[in-house]
């Protein structure tokens, strides 16, 4: 059994969660968190992970969490972040075993039944082909496939998943939701998992908690409740929609909503992404309403160029782990310029033009290889879609950037501890 008791988190002068409260008193449970960006859905996670200073209490089977060591806590609890921070040279099963480390000791190396272990999780997520290949070089995709195999060595009653689908196509986040599904209900674990489609939820979650501005604001159950409840809660959520199960000869399934027209902005790129393109999306004026409401496009902040220059490979592969970049090495960058998402919600400056420094000493591994992610580039619509209101899109004949709308750093310094004194 799991229970949050009076959960409460603030960071800064911010209330983020408040007099959180529930309970999963049945094993084998798969327990979806909705809510939309903002709402606290990881940070509830962290939280329970005991990675965030928080009042209230977590308890496994009637054990608080934060009473825990920090080895027994690894043992009761598995943390997967939306990222997974890896960025030196393992194969992929080697990323898998990296779920026993809370069960070996110093210098212990796996044994021969945690082998087998791994060799059989890649397997169950289909990457059985790749064991030997190193993680980097792996899709976005096929990481998040490596990471949810090594979830499924852990030994740890508790799983913490935060947006595993984020980089998965349509067909792999069904294929995922159902491998975690049924995983959870055979070994009697406990999955806590965020998600931003309520649809998949809906599909392969026993329970779901809705988080409104940082409190709970209703618990469901898919397979009991009727579907007018169903539709009431995630309307506070999102706002007027209709759950409309229709399938067609084809096979499709038809959802209608009713959003804003400004909703849609940025949207329909992330679309054909999630279908693989097979997806059609269409959308007409219904007429005109109260306002909603404001939509933030994102909670994360950006990461600016601090010179002008070339992009080059060996400062980028650096700077990977901080976010998702936007340019290439070789592309010319200047100072302002914006060249990648951070992963936290302030903005910081970089060098995206470091080379790196030239030695006499040589040592064997110290020259490796350096891989990059591939570079999506953007377009107008998810631009205008991405960008702040200090922030802007620059756009010529063979070019599409993203800027500050202040270049200077030093300036925006200024005008940052101006903002915050008045």
């Amino acid at each position: 059994m799991f229970t949050v008791e009076n959960l409460a988190v603030r960071l800064g002068d911010k209330n983020i969660l408040q007099n959180v409260h529930f309970t999963i008193d049945t094993p084998g449970q798969l327990v979806g968190i909705l809510g939309v960006n903002g709402s606290g859905k990881t940070t509830l996670l962290r939280t329970v992970a005991g990675l965030l200073p928080h009042t209230g209490c977590c308890l496994m089977d009637g054990v608080p969490l934060e009473s825990l060591s920090t080895r027994c806590l690894a043992q009761t609890v598995s943390y997967i972040p939306q990222q997974s921070g890896i960025s030196v040279s393992m194969s992929a099963r080697e990323v898998v075993l990296m779920g026993c480390n809370p069960r070996l000791g110093v210098l212990q190396s796996p044994t021969a039944a945690m082998c087998a272990a791994a060799e059989e999780a890649l397997r169950t997520v289909g990457l059985a082909d790749k064991a030997e290949q190193d993680y980097l070089t792996l899709s976005g995709g096929e990481r998040q496939l490596c990471i949810l195999a090594r979830t499924f060595v852990e030994d740890a009653p508790l799983l913490l998943l935060d947006e595993p689908d984020s980089a998965l196509d349509l067909a792999n986040r069904s294929h995922m939701a159902a491998l975690l599904a049924e995983f959870v209900h055979a070994s009697g674990k406990t999955a806590l998992i965020c998600l931003h489609d309520p649809m998949l939820m809906l599909d392969w979650c026993d329970t779901l908690i809705v988080l409104q501005n940082g409190q709970v604001g209703a618990m469901l159950y898919p397979r009991t409740d009727p579907v007018e409840a169903l539709q009431s809660a995630l309307a506070a959520v999102y706002g007027p929609l209709e759950l409309v199960p229709v399938t067609d000869r084809t096979g499709r399934v038809r959802l209608e909503f009713s959003v804003p027209s400004r909703g849609l902005i940025g949207y329909r790129d992330e679309f054909l992404t999630d279908t693989k393109g097979t997806g059609i999306m269409n959308s007409y004026l219904e007429g005109y309403d109260r306002w909603r409401g404001d939509f933030p496009s994102r909670y994360t902040g950006s990461i600016v160029a601090d010179r002008p220059g070339s992009a080059v490979a060996y400062a980028l592969f650096n700077l990977e782990p901080r976010g998702v970049l936007f340019v290439e090495p070789g592309d010319p960058v200047y100072e302002g310029m914006i060249v990648g998402e951070h992963n936290r919600e302030n903005d910081i400056d970089v060098n995206a033009t470091k080379e790196k420094k030239l030695t006499n000493l040589r040592a064997a591994g110290k020259d490796e290889n350096v891989i990059l992610t591939p570079v999506k580039k953007m377009t107008l619509e998810h631009a205008l879609h991405f960008v702040r209101e200090d922030e802007l899109v620059e756009g010529t004949p063979q070019s599409l950037r993203l800027r500050k709308l202040e270049l200077s750093a030093q300036k925006r310094y200024q005008m940052a501890g101006k903002k915050a004194k008045s």
